[in-house]
Parts: structure tokens; C-alpha cells; sequence
């Protein structure tokens, strides 16, 4: 249930209001009861505690807290009320204040607020319980590495952190992580992938010290399990590295971008890796421009269960589309925007040819 700041801090009604009895609502089962107030937003709770005492009660029933959000903006006294009603959640989302020019002072102020006195005693309270984390804009030290306290976690996701990060290798039942804009320590992120084998869902996008050349060489040696790849580093993927993801048989979304354009021949590591993942139903490659006809359609013959293609920015002709479009027997979208050699007539024509793909043509 996602909360939002709303309560008053006021205590229960003294009595039962009389539409609630009329009703019956407060004689129905406890279970029930629950059921339903797991449906409302923290407002409407708020609301529904005001009836009559036992929605008063049951609106402090730890069972309703499965999913809880801090935000640098919640007053203390409703962090309070809310750090104290959690018991086992598991799902935590914490959003720290954003610096555009972050400092040395501004990191000085994080430090010392109470919003880190409340995400530290949530995190120390009920770390065993959490299964999914999401933290923004922290760069506090001693925050981020209580992430070592959820040592249950499955699901991490940091947005614009930085910290050494040295508890993150204590974790070891991740299946899904998700790193954007963070600051790293040399190889944190690559001894973090290497430690969770059981790791499906990878995204990394504009990090500092990830090397996406050597977590691809990890997890073709690693992570067997690997369903979902996105990089979007600084360091991007070499043609070498490219091949090594060829052992992740049960790979089903690739997605590599690049702003600036990648620097390499991808020579045959588009037909190899088409070759070992036999299951991938998304490929996306955006601003290779190395890529073309010649060393794209051989790998179209071993993509059967595609999906989607997109293919942005880069050399294919419009032969490579027409052969996709007649080879891979599942496709649904094809997407070449600005691919220069590509005419938006022959693109429409394709689409007139084929009414069942998706083809967008800006």
C-alpha cells in the first residue's frame, strides 16, 4: 500500500459512531476487515480510523504496512507514527532530497537530519523482512550501508547514490538490481553480480566505475539464470564481451545503448549471440553504427522467438527490415527510427506490406 503524509495524530473515537453500527461494519471478522483496508490509500484510512475504534485499531495493524515509503519531506511526527506501526514490510522505498550541485555541506545536512535518525531505525528494525529496496539521492555513509542489514533482499534499485558501498557484497539472494546515475567504487557492482548466481534482471545506466565489458565476461560465467540485461554505461560493450552473453541460454531482453555511438565491429557476435539465446523475445541496439546488413541479417535467421527489434540509429537499409519482417514468425514491433539509410516511404510501404508488425515512423 503506498503512503502519503496525511495523519492528524489524533486518538480513537470514544464511541462507535452510530452509522457504523447500523451497518454492522465493526461486527465483521478481523480478517475481513483487513482485507478491505488493504485497499485504501493512507488518507482513506486515516478517515476510516475516525468511524468507530475498531477501524481505529485495525488502522495500526502492522499487517497493512507491506509496502512503505519515507520521503525527505514527511514531517518527524508522521515518520514517527509511521516507523513505529511497521513491523514486517516488505517493500521500502526511501526518497532523499535532490541537489542538482551536491556538496559537501548539503552532504554535512543529510547527515544531521532526522529523516536519517527514522530511515535508520526502520532499516535496523525491519531489515530481515525486506525483499525489495529502493533508495534516491542518499549519499549518506551510514544509510546505505545498513543495505547489508536486509540480508533477505531480492530486489534492489538505487537512483543517484554514492558510498563505498562495502555491504552490498554481503547480499546474496538478489534476482533483480537496478543502478542509475550512482558512484561506485571499483569493482563493488562486479563482485556484487558475481556473488548473487541467482541474479535475473540486470539494469545499469550511467554509473561511475562499472565496467559493462567485465560484468558481461562475469555473467556468462556466473548468472546462468539471466533473463533481462539493459546497459547504458559509460563503458560500453565491446563485440568480445558481447559474445561471451552467447552462454546465457535463457536470456530474453538485451538492450544496449549508447549515447556518443559504441567504437567497434560487432564482426559475428550478433549471429553468436543470437545462436546461444535461442529464447530472447526483445533485442534492442541503439546508436551502433557498426552495425549493418552485412553482419546483422545472418544473425535474424536464429532469432524465432523475437519479438520486438529496435534497431535505432544505426546502418541497417531497409533489406534488413523486409528480411526481419519475413523471418522472424512472432515479431510485433520494428523500430529503425533514425536509421539514415532507411526513406520513412520505405518504411511505410513495409507497413503496408506487413499490417501486423508495428512500425514507428517518428
Amino acid at each position: 500500500m503506498d503512503l502519503e503524509e496525511t495523519t492528524n495524530g489524533e486518538g480513537p473515537p470514544k464511541k462507535k459512531s452510530k452509522s457504523c453500527m447500523e451497518k454492522g461494519l465493526g461486527s465483521l471478522p478481523k480478517h475481513i476487515l483487513l482485507k478491505i483496508l488493504e485497499y485504501l490509500d493512507l488518507e482513506s484510512m486515516a478517515n476510516c480510523s475516525k468511524v468507530c475504534s475498531t477501524f481505529y485499531n485495525l488502522s495500526k495493524d502492522s499487517s497493512l504496512y507491506k509496502k512503505v515509503v519515507l520521503k525527505y519531506s514527511m514531517t518527524p511526527n508522521f515518520l514517527e507514527s509511521l516507523v513505529s506501526k511497521v513491523a514486517h514490510p516488505s517493500e521500502v522505498i526511501i526518497e532523499y532530497k535532490h541537489h542538482d550541485q551536491y556538496d559537501h555541506q548539503a552532504e554535512k545536512e543529510d547527515h544531521c537530519t532526522t529523516f536519517n535518525i527514522f530511515v535508520e531505525r526502520l532499516l535496523r528494525k525491519c531489515g530481515e523482512y525486506i525483499t525489495s529496496l529502493k533508495i534516491e539521492n542518499c549519499h549518506v555513509e551510514q544509510i546505505l550501508l545498513l543495505i547489508g542489514e536486509c540480508f533477505n533482499l531480492q530486489s534492489l534499485i538505487l537512483y543517484r547514490c554514492k558510498s563505498s558501498f562495502t555491504s552490498l557484497l554481503s547480499l546474496a539472494s538478489l534476482s533483480n538490481i537496478s543502478f542509475t546515475s550512482c558512484h561506485f567504487p571499483q569493482k563493488i557492482v562486479s563482485e556484487l553480480i558475481k556473488t548473487n548466481k541467482d541474479l535475473n534482471y540486470l539494469y545499469l545506466s550511467n554509473n561511475v566505475n562499472v565496467n559493462a565489458n567485465e560484468i558481461c565476461e562475469i555473467m556468462s560465467l556466473h548468472n546462468a539464470h539471466m533473463k533481462e540485461i539493459h546497459f547504458s554505461e559509460r563503458k560500453r560493450v565491446k563485440s568480445k564481451s558481447l559474445r561471451t552473453l552467447a552462454r546465457l541460454a535463457h536470456l530474453q531482453k538485451l538492450k544496449l545503448v549508447s549515447g556518443p555511438g559504441f567504437d567497434c565491429d560487432p564482426d559475428d557476435s550478433l549471429e553468436l549471440l543470437a545462436a546461444g539465446c535461442l529464447h530472447l523475445e526483445t533485442l534492442s541496439i541503439h546508436g551502433w553504427k557498426e552495425v549493418n546488413d552485412d553482419n546483422f541479417i545472418p544473425a535474424l535467421r536464429m532469432l524465432v522467438n523475437l519479438k520486438n527489434l529496435e534497431l535505432r540509429d544505426t546502418n541497417v537499409t531497409i533489406k534488413s527490415c523486409r528480411e526481419a519482417a519475413l523471418t522472424l514468425p512472432l515479431l510485433e514491433t520494428l523500430d529503425v527510427f533514425h536509421c539514415h539509410r532507411i526513406k520513412k516511404r520505405q518504411l511505410i510501404q513495409l507497413g503496408r506490406d506487413f499490417e501486423e508488425i508495428n512500425i514507428p515512423l517518428d
